[in-house]
């Protein structure tokens, strides 16, 4: 099992004792990106995957478009005829998205269809889901 991330200096606080003056450019820090994979055992006690997963999800670290929070509260709580609208608006600032907010705007979008076509129960039968899976692992 194994976790990618994008990482990017942009996010990261300059750090005060920074005496470097490229590393303080901002323009420069939008360039200086990686990608983080982190490979994991079967056994989770001894890869301790559970506290992987919890340090990104604490950390909004875990694929989250701060940017589509709104909208996707709107559609969560929205009844069925409503979630159409909220859908068409997800669609078209998701569009706006670059970089990987945008591939994980687009998972959004995927999500939110999908829910619309499996009913109120979708999210909740996703989750045992996936928690079953979990517990295989």
């Amino acid at each position: 099992m194994g976790l990618k991330l994008d990482w990017r200096l942009v996010d990261e606080p300059i750090a005060e004792d920074c005496n470097d003056e490229k590393e303080r450019d901002l323009e420069h820090r939008k360039f200086v990106t990686c990608k983080v994979f982190l490979g994991f055992t079967s056994n989770l006690i001894s890869s301790s995957v559970r506290d992987v997963v919890r340090f990104l999800c604490q950390h909004h670290m875990a694929g989250i478009v701060e940017s589509l929070d709104n909208l996707v509260k709107k559609f969560v709580s929205a009844d069925n005829d409503e979630k159409k609208a909220v859908f068409s608006r997800l669609v078209e600032k998701v569009n706006k998205l670059k970089g990987s907010d945008a591939s994980y705007g687009n998972l959004y979008l995927k999500l939110a269809k999908t829910s619309m076509g499996k009913g109120a129960d979708y999210p909740k039968n996703e989750i045992q889901r996936l928690e079953g899976m979990l517990r295989k692992v």
